[in-house]
Order: structure tokens, then C-alpha cells, then sequence
């Protein structure tokens, strides 16, 4: 049996950080996603799905301050349901978040959840001279 969500969406609201009765930490936000279709009158119409995320443990604490309202984010986890007072509710259980576009505070700081290419590693196993096909022997790690 698989129970296996990926989702990519827009957050709804900032993520906030909360703490069980007994001292574990979790964190909570809502995704929005998006279907647009054809109708039979041939309008486009767009269904929003909005799915209520949460986050356990140390990743919790790392994502409570990077999701604010409007990211694009990336997630992967499960779905979960439960009853409380009487109506059944679901949400995502999420393992991996990634942030595609935060809001840069400052204008020199990269948007989204990637290091630019200043900051990533000089090493390049692809770069091999003109007319020679490649081969882990003649790769060059760094500028050519």
C-alpha cells in the first residue's frame, strides 16, 4: 500500500510553530493548489484544493521560519485524517518541504529555495574540451 502526496502550491499564511501538552514541537500552514479546466460552455474555470500542511521535529522548527504567506512551496508526504467533535478532517503530514519563491528581504539575496551559482560548488564534471566526447578521465573540475 503507498500513501504518497507531492504537491506544489502557494502557501496561504505564514507557517507558525506550536508545541504538544507534552513538549514536542510541530508546525502548521496551508497550501493551496490548482486545477484549471475546460467546461462544457467552453469557459476555463480554476479549482483551488486547499490542504492544511503540518510538520514534526526538527524540520518543523526549520520551515516555521522560512514559509511566509505567498510561497511557492514543494512538498512531499502522506495523508492523514482524523476525527474531532464528530466531523472527519484531513491533513498533509509533510516530510520534505523546499521553498521555490520566497521573498528576498534584501535586493542582493537570491529568491527561492536554491543557492545561486556564486555560491555552489566550482566543481563541474561536464565540462570537457570542444570535440571530445566525455569521460570521467577528461572532466575538468573547475573553469576549463
Amino acid at each position: 500500500m503507498v500513501n504518497d502526496v507531492t504537491l506544489i502550491g502557494n502557501s496561504g499564511r505564514d507557517a507558525e510553530l506550536r508545541t504538544t501538552t507534552t513538549g514536542n514541537q510541530f508546525c502548521t500552514f496551508t497550501l493551496a493548489t490548482s486545477d484549471r479546466y475546460q467546461g462544457a460552455d467552453g469557459e476555463w474555470r480554476e479549482d483551488t484544493e486547499w490542504h492544511k500542511i503540518k510538520l514534526y521535529g526538527r524540520s518543523a522548527e526549520r520551515i516555521a521560519g522560512q514559509v511566509k504567506k505567498g510561497d511557492r512551496v514543494y512538498l512531499k508526504g502522506s495523508i492523514s485524517s482524523y476525527e474531532l467533535d464528530g466531523a472527519m478532517k484531513v491533513e498533509i503530514k509533510a516530510f520534505k518541504v523546499l521553498v521555490l519563491t520566497a521573498k528576498a528581504k534584501h535586493t542582493d539575496q537570491p529568491t527561492g529555495g536554491f543557492l545561486p551559482p556564486s555560491e555552489t560548488s566550482k566543481l563541474d564534471p561536464w565540462s570537457v574540451p570542444k570535440n571530445e566526447p566525455w569521460s570521467p578521465s577528461k572532466a575538468t573540475w573547475g573553469n576549463p
